[in-house]
């Protein structure tokens, strides 16, 4: 799937995540990095922004399948609703009860 939409693994897996490098970037800027955390099926995006230089963007939940998940290779800046800034915002699913918590609301 990486090779077919232009990239290529970077580095071997580690804990649940695979390492993903653009293969041929846009000239004069540096490769999108992309990590995928299939456990948790997020997504980490690093890539150059014309404006505001280099930028993260983190998505939670991202795909449902290799089809969702293609759609972020074949366009790594695909406004998915489901990013955040800051790790504090980022929810997941709770193993108790199913429901999408933030980080903050999960029981200690």
């Amino acid at each position: 799937l990486a090779d077919l939409t232009g990239f290529k693994e970077r580095r071997p897996e580690v804990s649940c995540t695979l390492f993903f490098i653009e293969k041929n970037p846009t000239r004069d800027m540096p490769p999108v990095l992309m990590n995928v955390f299939y456990s948790t099926r997020s997504i980490m995006t690093h890539l150059n922004h014309e404006k505001s230089g280099t930028n993260e963007l983190w998505r939670s939940n991202a795909y449902k399948d290799l089809d969702e998940l293609e759609l972020f290779f074949s366009n790594p800046r695909t406004h998915s609703g489901k990013g955040y800034r800051y790790s504090g915002l980022a929810v997941r699913g709770c193993v108790s009860c199913g429901e999408m918590k933030s980080m903050k609301k999960f029981s200690k």
